[in-house]
């Protein structure tokens, strides 16, 4: 058998670093935590201003049996991972290419990965993320993600 040589100068152009993939959200998953992702659009996203690193609260939003709606503060302090586009592309790379956002990622303990996974499988109940502010990301974030209302759960 015939020994082949490689010169690896000739791809080098082609090696990144990890943290340059796509899909290093996947690597920021804390133990005991499930990846969750959530469908929104240019609207729900604020315009596209929810970036990875951002945190966010979810709201429910609900019509009861009477037709009332109802609406609260779901889960607090959850940290985005990523954001991507409708074909799984980060809505936010080097590219020139405009991109709407199509998904929100981030990790939740099991417990609330759970309830998120319920409430999307309930019919008309729709949960609605809201940014944080930068104070929060760097100095606020003293109680970790949570169940804000109990009554919301139940």
């Amino acid at each position: 058998m015939e020994k082949v040589n490689i010169k690896l100068s000739a791809y080098e152009s082609q090696l990144v670093e990890k943290e340059e993939l796509p899909d290093t959200a996947w690597d920021k998953i804390p133990d005991g935590a499930t990846i969750f992702s959530l469908s929104v659009d240019s609207h729900s996203t604020y315009g596209n201003s929810i970036m990875p690193k951002n945190f966010i609260d979810l709201y429910l939003k609900a019509t009861d049996a009477n037709g009332k709606v109802i609406f609260g503060k779901f889960i607090e302090s959850i940290e985005v991972l990523a954001v991507r586009d409708s074909s799984g592309n980060d809505v936010f790379s080097d590219s020139d290419v405009k991109k709407n956002s199509s998904e929100l990622l981030f990790a939740v303990q099991d417990d609330l990965f759970m309830l998120l996974s319920e409430a999307t499988f309930v019919g008309g109940v729709e949960i609605v993320p809201v940014p944080r502010n930068e104070a929060f990301r760097t100095e606020g974030n003293t109680t970790g993600t949570q169940v804000s209302k109990e009554e919301l759960v139940n």
